[in-house]
């Protein structure tokens, strides 16, 4: 895992290279982001459990160099303030909403069939509705060592990592009564409202030159 996001990483900063070396209009910048670079850093991320600092870290300082680009911004500005004005989500937090679309999947059984009878295997399924796994005792049993044990790449591995994420979804999130309803719903939580764009007369222009 650790190899592969290194390598994910360098193909992502080639690219982002190739941006700055391109005179475009700032549409044309964010749809090769968006469509070329970005799937790089979240090929099988619903698969993914927590990433370590390092690796995180990464792939978001390639997604401040795209944005700084993209964006026309100094490059003394702050990343939440690139991702503000981009419309952006941090990384990290696109991984966790895939993560969660992914678990919702497997809670209401429209997920693989092996991927449902591990979480029954577990018995993690405690609770009492439908949708709500907001028990206690959820918490108490996917960290029980008889099912996960007490390593750290064991407690940062998906379903220990999903569970401590769904417990930190509002209701309205979880009680969510289809995919592509959750999938919306979660995606308004992680996502920064459109502002005005600072450079956008800027990046209208191909004779723009980046930052």
């Amino acid at each position: 895992m650790g190899s592969r996001s290194f390598t994910e990483n360098g193909k992502m900063s080639n690219l982002v290279n190739m941006m700055l070396k391109n005179i475009l209009p700032r549409k044309a910048l964010e749809v090769i982001y968006l469509s070329l670079i970005r799937p790089l850093a979240e090929y099988a991320a619903p698969c993914f459990g927590k990433l370590n600092c390092v690796l995180s870290q990464s792939l978001e300082s390639v997604q401040y160099q795209a944005g700084l680009i993209v964006s026309g911004l100094p490059k003394t500005t702050g990343y939440m303030t690139v991702l503000d004005e981009l419309s952006w989500s941090p990384l990290e937090a696109r991984r966790t909403a895939l993560r969660c679309t992914m678990f919702y999947k497997i809670l209401n059984s429209n997920a693989p069939v092996y991927l449902v009878e591990i979480l029954n295997a577990s018995y993690l399924v405690r609770r009492e509705s439908q949708y709500s796994l907001r028990h206690e005792g959820s918490a108490k049993t996917i960290f029980d060592k008889h099912h996960w044990g007490n390593q750290e790449y064991m407690l940062s591995s998906f379903f220990p990592t999903c569970i401590v994420d769904w417990q930190q979804l509002a209701k309205s999130i979880t009680d969510a009564r289809s995919v592509i309803n959750f999938k919306n719903k979660i995606q308004e939580g992680y996502h920064s409202p459109v502002r005005k764009h600072f450079h956008n007369k800027c990046r209208k222009d191909k004779k723009c030159l980046h930052n």
